[in-house]
């Protein structure tokens, strides 16, 4: 049954702590065991609980479940498009997951501002705006037809999950040759009037052969405002510099400050990820900050955690950046590059329990863990030949072999975003070394 079918009554039950089977409501289970059976593992937005204006995400989410079951008692229709049975779960596991309970709030509050109309219409009318520059504009409607079907899956696609594909849609379009006029960088050019190129990279240094092509869009002083409210989504993020990224609007790694302009010339090529990638990232970057940065802790170097992992050959640079667990796939080991400089092989080992009082540190880097970002783009090999421990090379491995799919724009810092591209521009950053 899908959202325009919904009609019949539906009967409500707290199931804060069961689980549902294929066959209907199964034992009682633990709240954590509820949720890893029903909910794909990692989506996770510590940053954003961190700025809720609660005083506490345990407040925060009371308010958000008083709310959700005020309107379970009026509307015999909402259950059946948020289900307890789904709804609790997400509720439950709100440390782990905060992104989809922030995302069900946004919903409910739209779904109150238009009380006044009837609940379908309202209902809709709320889905649309939560959803509006979250998901593919196209890929609205079809997320809200496919709610009341009560399963996870498509519960978390009306709350803005979004594949790789989609999440490139939503960036830039399914084809760089031809920029989507709803995506992110269309919306970009079309405020500001910056200009774009087709642009192939080599595909390492010296190489005749190229990478997949790129689209170059310009970005200058003027357009830098638009650049950062536009490209801010927590699944893209762009390398800067020396171990630095931008990501959501700000420059992260092992330093933390506002963006600001790039020298002219520069290259800043930008990563798609999966929103399921996105959440898990945020993690890791808001552990990150709990270090102030830096390197030698928890969060860039997981083996001073004693007995988790092996030790890698690089305690510093932008290694961290290739290592980070953001990945679906779960795996029971890791491998670091070793120094290669000095001949040393990749370094594999089975994870380990270990001890540590940061709860977030064993979110980030759990047992099982999640595949690390190289991997999850393809560039393990590249990883293992030390080749993110140099910013050149993660530059050069993001530019070249990369896939489109996941690095389809490079933005190109110029001294005018709204003029043409020089055909034979020399791109700027760390050369690989």
């Amino acid at each position: 049954m899908g959202y325009r079918g919904l009609g019949s009554t539906f009967l409500f039950v707290l199931f804060f702590c069961l689980g549902i089977s294929s066959t209907g409501i199964a034992a009682k289970k633990s709240c954590a065991q509820l949720v890893q059976d029903a909910v794909p593992p990692g989506i996770l937005r510590a940053t954003a609980v961190a700025r809720l204006k609660a005083a506490s995400a345990e407040d925060w989410i009371k308010e958000l479940t008083v709310q959700y079951r005020k309107h379970l008692k009026d509307r015999q229709f909402f259950g059946t498009i948020f289900p307890p049975t789904i709804v609790y779960p997400i509720l439950a596991n709100y440390k782990e997951m905060p992104y989809y309970p922030q995302q069900l709030k946004r919903v409910l509050d739209y779904y109150e501002r238009y009380h006044e109309k009837s609940p379908f219409d309202a209902m809709t009318k709320a889905l649309r705006v939560s959803l509006r520059n979250r998901v593919p504009k196209d890929a609205v409607q079809p997320r809200i037809d496919a709610l009341g079907d009560g399963d996870m899956v498509t519960t978390l696609r009306a709350l803005g999950d979004n594949s790789v594909d989609e999440m490139k849609r939503l960036f830039v379009g399914d084809d760089i040759h031809e920029i989507d006029p709803a995506s992110l960088v269309a919306k970009y050019i079309k405020a500001t009037g910056a200009t774009t190129k087709i642009h192939r990279f080599p595909i390492a240094p010296g190489s005749q052969k190229l990478g997949e092509e790129r689209l170059l869009v310009s970005v200058g002083p003027d357009s830098l405002e638009q650049f950062e409210s536009k490209f801010s989504a927590p699944e893209l993020f762009a390398m800067l510099g020396h171990a630095l990224l931008f990501y959501q609007g700000e420059v992260v790694g092992i330093q933390f400050s506002e963006f600001r302009m790039p020298h002219l010339g520069s290259v800043l090529p930008f990563v798609v990820l999966k929103t399921t990638e996105g959440q898990r990232m945020e993690r890791f970057i808001e552990l990150q900050r709990t270090f102030n940065g830096g390197w030698g802790n928890a969060a860039t170097t997981p083996w001073v955690l004693e007995g988790y992992c092996a030790t890698g050959g690089y305690p510093c640079c932008t290694r961290w950046i290739g290592d980070m667990p953001i990945g679906d796939r779960l795996v029971n080991s890791y491998s670091f590059p070793g120094r290669t400089e000095n001949g040393e092989p990749p370094v594999t080992q089975t994870l380990r329990a270990y001890e540590h009082e940061n709860p977030l540190v064993h979110q980030v880097w759990a047992i099982p863990g999640h595949e690390q970002f190289a991997d999850a783009v393809g560039q393990r090999k590249a990883n293992l030949r030390g080749e993110f421990a140099s910013t050149g090379w993660v530059f050069q491995t993001l530019l070249g072999p990369t896939t489109n799919q996941r690095v389809p724009v490079v933005m190109y810092v110029s001294e005018d975003h709204t003029q043409p591209i020089p055909d034979e521009f020399v791109p700027q950053y760390e050369q690989p070394m």
